[in-house]
């Protein structure tokens, strides 16, 4: 059965697809927007993670190789073999506690990744601070270090997995919204080429 179609219907519909297409247009870029500054922020946080996690795995080494020296050589060997002073340590001291407390709070109490590295530094700042006229040994200080440090590698590379894949909304506009687009747009070009109009 072959209809022709009235020329103010087609009108009407090229009318509503336009504007719809507008409106998908103008959803994507809203969300490509808001997708990009998410991603400048996680992006940021990344970086600021591993600056805190860099100072504090370099200010407990340092502390961690003068308890060594100090307890290994005699004191004045211990200076000239590591060379440091009380000023520098008290300093090392402030940083240790001011990135630890910058790393908590950047890090996410719901995720369990994010919850076995805050488990592992607290580890690590309970081997350093054994560390003492009673306990000369640092050795598990500077183990502990170490796979606090490594574990802390793959949880700054999920999180920037999670930049690279993009936000959720972006994720599932992609999925949807795009094709759906396209689909609208062939059917109406459909209906343009092969109608017949009256």
């Amino acid at each position: 059965m072959n209809t022709d179609i009235p020329v103010q219907l087609v009108v009407a519909i090229g009318t509503v697809v336009a504007a719809l297409i507008t409106g998908m247009i103008a959803l994507v870029n809203l969300t490509l927007s808001k997708e990009q500054k998410i991603s400048e922020f996680r992006q940021a946080w990344i970086d600021g993670l591993r600056d805190d996690l860099s100072k504090y795995f370099s200010a407990l080494r340092f502390l961690t190789d003068a308890a060594f020296a100090s307890s290994f050589y005699s004191a004045s060997h211990a200076e000239t073999v590591f060379p440091r002073t009380p000023t520098q340590i008290a300093e090392l001291r402030v940083v240790v506690v001011e990135t630890l407390s910058r790393i908590r709070l950047r890090l996410n109490p719901q995720e369990t990744d994010h919850v076995e590295l805050l488990r592992l530094l607290e580890v690590v700042q309970a081997k350093c601070r054994a560390i003492g006229p009673t306990n000369l040994d640092t050795a598990e200080a500077a183990r502990a270090l170490d796979v606090a440090a490594e574990f802390a590698r793959p949880v700054l590379k999920s999180e920037w997995k999670r930049v690279k894949k993009g936000e959720p909304a972006f994720t599932l506009l992609r999925i949807w919204l795009i094709p759906a687009l396209l689909v609208l747009s062939a059917g109406f070009a459909t209906l343009i080429v092969f109608g017949e109009f009256r």
